[in-house]
């Protein structure tokens, strides 16, 4: 009797214990649930925030009161909204160098500051080569008989379609192309550079144009702006003939990044043209780059 007692009450006790480890692994798990759909509801709304931004931002663009309308110049804008910092930046395309329409110089300088083990004029005319429409090779560059000992299709012989395509061209890949994305475009359609919307790099890679003299403009610039002063171009004086006098931008970059007070952020990225025939704007490209993954849940001591 005393045996079958000792025997009850040692299935009781793992009964305990067994009921205790299911209970402590629900808790946890409806935690970890709770959680994750609170970061993923998070993330929602600083998606939904940074959405909005894109159109705050094309709604500043496209307004006729001058003293409202946004600038397309890479300043930063920051729009109140509620439980999240919005901020914006809007830059015109014709500010970057355009693959299908920039001359081979313009693209070595900028291969040259990027990719400085590169041979950059072997680049530049892979490019050209590229996108023009004869088989005429240039004088270091790539048409379909040096792309068959590569063992690569191409070229294209056609525009560029997209900053991507760069990618197969002999002679780049997937790295150098993200790392020369900042500065390159398809939708301006120009082959100068607006010096008001670009950077330091853009304008350093125009021949003749150091990087020291660019960093002095957009100093200059950022001063004249603030006083509502058209900038002095005299600077870039050396590299006239890449510089394009006609300010006005059809196309520009817009990109709009959310905060949350927790953890959860988004971005999203778009390209705008602003002269759209039959309508008051066209989008030429919309990206939504992946968020920084949540937190992981810790598990339970």
């Amino acid at each position: 009797m005393r045996t079958e007692r000792g025997f009850a009450l040692v299935l009781v006790l793992w009964a305990m214990i067994l009921l205790t480890v299911i209970g402590v692994s629900f808790g946890f798990a409806v935690r970890v649930e709770t959680e994750t759909g609170a970061q993923l509801a998070d993330q929602v709304r600083a998606e939904a925030a940074a959405t909005a931004g894109i159109r705050r931002a094309i709604l500043g663009l496209l307004t006729n009161d001058v003293d409202l309308r946004w600038q397309s110049d890479g300043r930063e804008y920051e729009i109140p909204w509620p439980d999240a910092t919005l901020r914006v930046t809007v830059r015109a395309e014709n500010g970057k160098i355009d693959l299908n329409y920039a001359a081979a110089p313009l693209l070595a300088g900028l291969f040259e500051d990027q990719l400085p083990a590169a041979d950059a004029a072997a680049l530049a005319d892979a490019v050209v080569d590229w996108r023009d429409r004869d088989e005429r090779r240039s004088d270091n560059g790539a048409e379909a008989e040096e792309y068959r000992a590569a063992g690569r299709w191409g070229p294209a012989n056609l525009p560029f379609a997209s900053v991507a395509e760069l990618s197969q061209v002999l002679g780049f890949d997937g790295a150098t192309v993200e790392r020369l994305t900042p500065y390159l475009t398809v939708f301006a359609r120009r082959p100068r550079i607006n010096p008001i919307a670009a950077d330091v790099t853009v304008l350093a890679a125009i021949p003749e144009i150091s990087r020291d003299l660019a960093e002095q403009f957009v100093a200059q610039r950022a001063t004249g702006m603030s006083d509502d002063q058209t900038p002095d171009l005299t600077l870039l004086a050396p590299g006239t003939s890449y510089i394009d006098t006609r300010l006005a931008a059809t196309a520009v970059a817009i990109r709009a990044e959310a905060r949350l007070p927790g953890d959860a952020a988004a971005a999203v990225e778009a390209v705008i043209n602003l002269r759209s025939r039959g309508q008051a704007y066209e989008i030429l490209d919309w990206r939504l780059p992946l968020p920084t993954p949540p937190s992981p849940v810790a598990d339970p001591d």
